[in-house]
């Protein structure tokens, strides 16, 4: 049967007058090819019996795999020629076998290939190919294939394809999409397949495939006539956009082919650039012009037109939640007093696409559950924008019942009343996610580091409400095996351990790792910190992996900074933060300006004797010029910071002694506290500090709060001859509003006394306020009560502060951010009097600066007093010591 059948397939060849054989109608045996060769070539012997016959597979023949024919010809001991090819591919099943010889002379070779028919009824068929390099052997591979399969299938072969027409298209780009290639198969079908795809290139105006015959079989002529280029592209009256970014972004390029049915689509992507950019009315005319050569020129006239800012964005069906309310959502806004500042008036169809989604977010999270925000629809009203959003809001659903089910770790009795979201209240899903974490919290922390708990909803649509209950399955507790640390080079391990409060055995805790990888990166001592908990060696085991990337932490800083109430000053700060790896602090740093000059010295262990106890020395010198006398003062202080059982809370004690000289007293400083401070005195004095401090930022700070309560003692009994009690409130609050802004509220109550034998204090210790830091637009140490024979500011043994804040960003990529403020307080000698109130307002900016933190600020006095003034500028930058 075997012999039979390609005899078969012959006369259907016949048969069918003349009709191509099926590429997968035979089968072929790859041999051995003989290699001559003046150097061993037994892998490139290999090497063409594979690729070929993985080739001949991918192009529909079946290939008998290698190791069958190899294996066959071993058994067999035969020389190979044609009749033991013939022969053994009869064995093998083969249709046909190929065989040869590979020549290499040099970096010269040559491939001859015979193709047989297992029956011998067909002439043997010779191939021929060479090459200058073994390199290039591979890239004949497809070609040899070609003919291969126009031999075997007994069509007519394309013996050459020839591209003429070309000028700036390469004849290669044509050839590389047709599929009638040289040596293969011919077929009317693929030529004109091959002429719609040079067609669909684009670049031509006329395409045409002439046909004829050759001796070695057919030839191919592709005739093309090539679209005309464009020689050169302007753009004419863009003054409001860079016209780099237009040709970029429109994808604006010389010595293209000229495609007019793309000028349309050129024409948009330039008014979307416009567009995002706020000029809505921007029109375009654009011209073509021939050129000799049969080139082309195009010009696009654009009409840019005036800006367009949204006036108005309007809500319809907005029954129950206020317009105000969804604005504050949106990214977009209505041109205001800063809008020009953030570009949030100029509308972009990309952002207003995310704030309708905002929005949608927005009604669902409030409990309107069934509620569709519309596309928004924009009108122009001359060269206004009005955006009008349509709202179908539903109705509000409310929670009617709550329960829990699972593996209960505490009673519902217990738990339900602690939830956010409880029955009768709307339904509003930050609350839901508030409530999901607590819970999974709740169980993480007792070591159920897998807990799962799954919200089933259930909604009544008749009365509106929700039926909630939570399933908990709290799975195994899982405690710590190991706690393995990476890549702190440097550091020790005992220094990040210590950040957790954690240990090997230790059940699982949720709170305890986030806190511990917060006070990790607090330290900032790396740049990055990674945390993983692989499983252990048991279901119920699990590691804690701290991957740590370290950062230098000694420090150099020089530089120069300005403030209204020190000059100008040099300052430079030479440091260690993490001291031979232990995590300890040694710096020294100084600044010399035109009003005073001072210096430091400061070590600090962080966790004295392995304790969560911090431990400093300060060493300081210092001297500054006052407006009616000189201040010099060198002393040092020891300090130690206590863990107290509530969250992010401390304990700061202080022992400070230090000696302050006044002296170089004006003539015109008569006061009576200023004459009395004159000369030596010592301070001997202890400070505690109850401080919770959860800013996110220590300048440009969004959210978080500052609290302090310092008192401070300074007795006889301690050796000094200044003696008092000063009790100081001070706190702020920072409140994140919307997209960046933040409000402020910081307050400050101060109170002393003197405990000596002379209650007056030297001047120095007495309360004063006025500049930057205090009160804004008011004179440094300006606000207070007066000597009336001199004129002279006397401080105070009282004081109340209060400063509001608004702070919007300006230029976020550079943290700057502007604010605008009002200062309220006063400073009193013998009691709080809150009708005596002074006021400034004003505004600024912030910036966090190379050379430092950076504010600029104006502050305007509300009822100035005489010797005020109505205020002016105040600035600082760099850092401060």
């Amino acid at each position: 049967m075997k012999k039979i059948f390609p005899l078969i397939l012959i006369l259907a060849v016949m048969f069918s007058g003349g009709q191509a054989w099926a590429a997968d109608a035979f089968v072929i045996a790859v041999f051995p090819f003989d290699v001559s060769s003046s150097e061993p070539q037994d892998q490139l012997r290999i090497s063409i019996q594979e690729n070929l016959t993985s080739r001949l597979s991918e192009a529909g023949a079946r290939g008998i795999p290698v190791r069958e024919v190899n294996r066959l010809v071993q058994a067999g001991g035969r020389r190979l020629d044609m009749s033991s090819v013939r022969d053994l591919a009869g064995e093998l099943g083969a249709d046909f076998a190929l065989f040869g010889s590979l020549t290499v002379v040099g970096s010269h070779w040559s491939l001859d290939v015979r193709l047989l028919d297992s029956m011998g009824i067909r002439q043997p068929q010779s191939i021929f190919t060479e090459g200058s390099s073994l390199n290039n052997m591979v890239s004949q591979y497809d070609r040899l294939v070609r003919e291969i399969i126009a031999l075997a299938s007994g069509q007519e072969q394309v013996s050459r394809v020839d591209v003429l027409g070309t000028r700036r298209i390469e004849s290669d780009a044509v050839m590389q999409i047709m599929t009638s290639k040289p040596g293969g198969v011919y077929s009317p079908e693929a030529v004109n397949n091959d002429l719609r795809a040079i067609w669909a290139m684009g670049y031509f105006d006329d395409v045409r495939i002439d046909v004829e015959s050759g001796v070695a079989g057919r030839i191919l002529t592709v005739n093309v006539v090539e679209k005309p280029s464009v020689r050169q592209v302007l753009i004419v009256g863009a003054s409001e956009v860079s016209e780099d970014d237009l040709r970029e972004q429109a994808g604006l390029r010389a010595f293209q082919v000229y495609r007019p049915e793309v000028i349309g689509e050129i024409e948009g992507k330039i008014l979307s650039v416009y567009r995002n950019a706020g000029y809505y009315n921007a029109k375009i005319r654009t011209a073509v012009e021939d050129l000799e050569g049969g080139e082309k020129s195009i010009t696009f006239n654009i009409e840019e037109g005036n800006k367009s800012f949204i006036k108005s964005i309007r809500f319809v069906g907005n029954a129950q939640v206020d317009e105000d309310d969804l604005k504050e959502q949106m990214a977009t806004s209505e041109k205001g007093w800063f809008t020009w500042i953030t570009s949030a008036n100029v509308l972009e169809p990309e952002k207003l696409n995310q704030d309708t989604e905002r929005l949608s977010d927005y009604y669902i999270s409030l409990g309107y559950l069934d509620s569709r925000v519309g596309e928004p629809a924009v009108t122009m009203e001359g060269d206004d924008i009005i955006i009008t959003i349509n709202v179908e809001e539903g109705s509000r659903y409310s929670l009617s019942s709550l329960s829990l089910s699972g593996d209960m770790l505490i009673s519902q009795q217990e738990l339900v009343p602690a939830l956010t979201l409880q029955p009768g209240d709307w339904f509003e899903r930050e609350k839901l996610r508030a409530d999901i974490s607590y819970i999974t919290t709740l169980y993480a922390d007792q070591g159920f580091a897998f807990a799962d708990v799954r919200p089933n909803m259930s909604l009544d649509r008749v009365n509106h409400s929700v039926s909630m209950d939570y399933t908990v399955t709290r799975g195994q507790k899982v405690y710590f095996e190991r706690i393995l640390i990476t890549g702190n080079n440097r550091t020790r391990d005992k220094v990040i351990r210590r950040e957790f409060s954690v240990a090997e055995g230790d059940l699982f805790s949720s709170t305890a790792l986030r806190q511990g990888t917060m006070r990790l990166r607090a330290l900032d001592y790396f740049e990055d910190v990674s945390i993983a908990t692989p499983k252990g060696s048991a279901e119920d085991r699990m590691d804690l992996r701290i991957d740590v990337k370290e950062k230098r932490t000694g420090q150099i800083q020089l530089g120069v900074g300005y403030s209204t109430a020190d000059s100008a000053m040099i300052m430079g700060s030479v440091g260690e933060m993490n001291l031979f790896g232990l995590g300890q602090q040694l710096t020294f740093s100084g600044s010399i300006g035109g009003k005073g000059n001072r210096y430091i010295i400061s070590f600090t262990e962080p966790w004295f004797l392995d304790s969560p106890v911090s431990f400093g020395v300060d060493v300081y010198d210092w001297d500054r010029e006052y407006n009616s006398y000189t201040r010099r003062t060198t002393g040092g202080r020891i300090r130690m910071g206590w863990p107290t059982p509530w969250d992010r809370v401390r304990l700061y004690t202080y022992y400070t002694y230090e000696i302050s000289d006044l002296y170089d007293l004006q003539p015109y400083a008569s006061s009576y506290y200023i004459r009395e401070s004159a000369g030596q005195h010592s301070t001997s004095s202890l400070r505690a500090i109850l401080r919770r401090d959860t800013r996110d930022n220590a300048f440009l700070t969004t959210q978080g709060s500052d609290v302090s309560l310092s008192v401070e003692y300074a007795p006889e009994e301690l050796g000094g001859n200044v003696n008092f009690i000063r009790v100081i409130g001070d706190g702020s609050v920072y409140l994140p509003l919307w997209f960046g802004h933040v409000g402020v509220v910081h307050g400050r109550l101060g109170w002393m006394t003197g405990t000596g034998d002379d209650d007056n204090m030297p001047i120095f210790e007495r309360f004063f306020m006025g500049g930057i830091n205090t009160m804004r637009g008011f004179r440094y140490m300006s606000v207070g009560e007066r000597d009336p024979a001199t004129n002279d500011y006397m401080g105070g043994d009282y004081l109340a502060l209060l400063n509001l804040e608004y702070r919007f960003p300006l230029l976020e990529k550079m943290g700057l951010m502007g604010v605008v403020f009002t200062d309220i307080g006063n400073v009193w000698g013998s009691s709080w009097e809150f009708t005596d109130l002074r006021q400034s307002v004003g505004l600024g900016i912030r910036w966090n600066s190379p050379l430092g933190p950076l504010r600029l600020e104006y502050g305007y006095i509300i009822d100035p007093m005489d010797g005020d003034g109505t205020g002016g500028w105040e600035f600082t930058v760099g850092s401060v010591f």
